[in-house]
């Protein structure tokens, strides 16, 4: 759809979507009501795609003029729609902007002035919507624009506050308040977040070891023993509305400073990570099996070459299959040291098929994947045998293989 300057706004049906946002936003808009009275001065609020959700104004004869030119609720100010503007600019461009008179695209807003910022989801960068100040032209201030930033940061706030988990909020409220009794991590997919007595805990390998092993723990019954470096604990998995999760670690404070995990009832069982020297390691056991081994050396070279390797690098690195053992990865972590001399190695630096390895999944396409590594390593990489005990076809096996950067060579048995 192209914008057409004398085309209207164009009445969208409303969505219960941009719910979370409304109960964030509206004490915010409340909020800045009183200052609003008795003047030409009116706030938006617009959800992802652009759409009017509220609208706050102070005096009638604004709120008629505002109506002619259909701006309220319920109507479509993406800048798709209708070209440059308060609501709709702040989300294409992520920025602050103050639109003025005739620089508004559409002519029925071109006696208004338009001050706009968009407001983020702060965990994970997403725009959620924008939130504008609108006067008319001859008003235009500067300070339209400092309304509209710190009326987005107050959302973003009272967003953040109202779809954390009560177990997160409440961990972070203590650690910030330097009240946590125990050593605590906060561990995502993408950092830790750590009290003091944690900070021992905490490397670029213990963040991806930790996260793979809890990633891969059954939730189904609850929270899991857990023990880093020695120290135990218990692991519980929290999750946001959009389905994420991170997981909150609380330690014992009396155990010296290896990540074993329990069952459900305490009971050991084989440690997902153990901190140790790649000497100390079976030499037999393969490299794929051994993802402590492949820590200790990733480890060990970024120390002595001062190089650093993203989390999602890391994460590629721990779930290939390393067919060539251990020389397979000193010869990778040379190349990569030579290649990034300075800064951090993004997953992209590895080869296509260990970046595959790299990509997040989770539900049908992880468990999928997993089945076909099973088969392969069942039948020795034979795809033909696989393919029967996964009940699929022999070329359809071999696509998801590619899809999942899968080498059967990597199973044949020696």
């Amino acid at each position: 759809m192209t914008a057409e300057p004398s085309a209207p706004a164009r009445f969208v049906i409303e969505s219960d979507a941009t719910e979370p946002l409304l109960r964030a936003a509206l004490p915010v808009l409340e909020h800045w009501l009183p200052s609003l009275e008795d003047s030409s001065v009116a706030l938006f609020l617009s959800d992802r795609t652009g759409r009017i959700v509220a609208r706050r104004v102070g005096d009638r004869a604004h709120a008629r003029r505002l109506d002619k030119a259909l701006a309220a609720e319920g109507f479509d100010f993406s800048e798709v729609a209708l070209g440059t503007n308060g609501l709709g600019t702040a989300i294409e461009e992520r920025a602050a902007v103050l639109v003025r008179g005739a620089e508004h695209f559409n002519d029925a807003l071109q006696s208004l002035a338009c001050a706009g910022a968009p407001i983020l989801d702060l965990s994970t960068g997403r725009v959620l919507g924008s939130v504008s100040v609108a006067a008319p032209a001859s008003t235009a201030s500067q300070i339209m624009l400092t309304v509209a930033r710190q009326a987005a940061r107050q959302i973003e706030q009272e967003y953040v506050d109202h779809t954390m988990p009560t177990h997160l909020r409440a961990v972070l409220d203590l650690m910030l308040r330097n009240a946590v009794q125990r050593p605590t991590l906060v561990i995502s997919r993408d950092g830790i977040f750590s009290s003091i007595g944690g900070l021992p805990l905490v490397s670029p390998e213990n963040h991806v070891l930790i996260w793979e092993h809890l990633r891969a723990c059954d939730w189904s019954l609850g929270d899991h023993p857990i023990s880093v470096a020695g120290r135990k604990g218990v692991a519980h998995r929290i999750g946001d509305p959009h389905g994420v999760h991170a997981y909150i670690v609380e330690f014992d404070d009396c155990e010296p400073p290896t990540l074993a995990g329990g069952d459900s009832t305490g009971s050991a069982r084989p440690s997902a990570v153990e901190q140790r020297h790649p000497a100390e390691s079976d030499s037999a056991t393969a490299l794929r099996d051994d993802p402590e081994r492949i820590a200790v050396m990733i480890r060990a070279f970024r120390e002595s070459c001062g190089i650093t390797l993203s989390p999602a690098t890391m994460q590629a690195l721990l779930r290939w299959d390393w067919p060539g053992g251990v020389a397979e990865l000193e010869e990778l972590l040379n190349r990569l040291a030579r290649e990034f001399p300075i800064g951090t190695i993004p997953l992209s630096a590895l080869p296509e098929a260990m970046r595959l390895r790299g990509t997040p999944m989770s539900g049908i396409a992880a468990a999928e994947r997993r089945a076909i590594e099973t088969a392969l390593r069942v039948t020795d990489g034979n795809r033909a045998k696989a393919a029967g005990l996964l009940g699929i076809g022999r070329t359809t096996l071999w696509r998801k293989m590619r899809a999942y950067g899968i080498d059967e060579r990597q199973y044949l048995a020696d």
